[in-house]
C-alpha cells in the first residue's frame, strides 16, 4: 500500500469515527443520556432503518405507546423487557419484521400490532398468564410467523384473519395456551376455518383437554 492509499484509509477512518461520534451525541439526546423512559409517540412519522440506530445502553423503554406509527423502519428490534405500558405499541408501524417482544412486564397488549399492514413476521412473543388482548393482531393481513412463549390465558384472542400464519405458529399459540381444564369458567380462542385447517384432529384436541372453547 502507498503513502497516499494509507492517508486515504487514515482519512475515511477518521470520517467514519467523526459520524458514529456524533450519532452518538444525537442519540444520547434523543434518551437524554438514556434516562428517558417514555416513547410514546417517539419514533412516528418518517424514521428510516438507518436513523433508527440507537445503541442499546441508551434505549430503555418503559412505554411505547404508538412509538412506530407511519414509519419506514423495516426490521423493529428492541428490548421491551422492561416496558409496563405496549399498548398500540407498534400500531400502523412500517415495518416488515418485528424481533422478541417480551410483555412479561404489561399487562394490556390492546392493539399491540394492529393495522400494521406490512407485517409479515414476528421472531416471538413472551407473554404471561395475565396479558390481556384486544384487537392485538387485527389488520395484519400478511403476517405469516409469529412464534409465542409463556402462558396465554384469560380470553385469548382471534387470529381468524390471519389465514397466513404457519403450522409452526398455530402450534406455538397451542402449546402456550393455559391449561383451564379443571375451571369451571369459559375461555375461548378464535381460530378460524382457515387456520383450523392446517391442523390435525390431534391438534385440535389439544385445544378441547385444556378446557378451551375454539372456533
Amino acid at each position: 500500500m502507498s503513502i497516499a492509499e494509507k492517508f486515504e484509509v487514515i482519512a475515511d477512518e477518521v470520517y467514519e469515527k467523526g459520524i458514529s461520534d456524533e450519532r452518538y451525541r444525537f442519540w444520547k439526546s434523543i434518551t437524554d443520556n438514556g434516562n428517558r423512559t417514555n416513547y410514546s409517540y417517539a419514533f412516528m412519522y418518517g424514521w428510516s432503518q438507518d436513523e433508527f440506530d440507537c445503541p442499546p445502553e441508551l434505549f430503555k423503554p418503559l412505554t411505547l405507546e404508538q412509538a412506530f406509527v407511519y414509519n419506514e423502519i423495516k426490521k423493529i428490534d428492541i428490548d421491551t423487557s422492561a416496558c409496563t405500558t405496549l399498548n398500540h405499541a407498534f400500531f400502523r408501524s412500517g415495518a416488515y419484521e418485528i424481533g422478541v417482544v417480551d410483555c412479561r412486564n404489561a399487562t394490556s397488549l390492546y392493539r399491540l400490532f394492529c393495522m400494521d399492514s406490512n407485517l409479515t413476521a414476528v421472531q416471538k412473543v413472551i407473554v404471561k398468564e395475565e396479558n390481556t388482548y384486544g384487537q392485538t393482531f387485527e389488520w395484519c393481513d400478511k403476517i405469516e410467523h409469529i412464534i409465542f412463549e409463556g402462558t396465554i390465558g384469560q380470553n385469548g384472542f382471534d387470529i381468524s384473519m390471519h389465514t397466513r400464519l404457519d403450522h409452526e405458529s398455530l402450534m406455538s399459540i397451542i402449546n402456550c395456551l393455559k391449561d383451564y381444564s379443571d375451571s369451571e369458567e369459559t375461555y375461548k380462542i378464535t381460530f378460524g376455518s382457515g387456520n383450523l385447517a392446517k391442523l390435525t384432529d390431534e391438534e385440535i384436541g389439544i385445544i378441547e383437554t385444556k378446557g378451551w372453547d375454539y372456533a
